[in-house]
């Protein structure tokens, strides 16, 4: 199946996106929820899922300082 250009959506892979990815490829989120006890039932997000967001966000914004986030 080809798609045309009027039919392509351009995605702007940002560095977000890549450390996601790196997160992924790295099993992250279930090397972490493998390791610390936590309900499923309680929590809105699993600590794995927590972690790596924090980790995306910190990444991102490298280049300020913590206490200017």
């Amino acid at each position: 199946m080809s798609i045309t250009i009027e039919e392509a959506q351009i995605i702007y892979a940002r560095s977000s996106s890549v450390i996601a990815h790196f997160c992924d490829e790295l099993n992250v989120v279930k090397h972490i929820n493998d390791r610390v006890s936590w309900d499923p039932n309680r929590a809105e997000m699993s600590p794995g899922e927590a972690i790596k967001a924090l980790v995306i966000n910190l990444l991102v914004k490298a280049g300020t300082p913590l206490s200017c986030q």
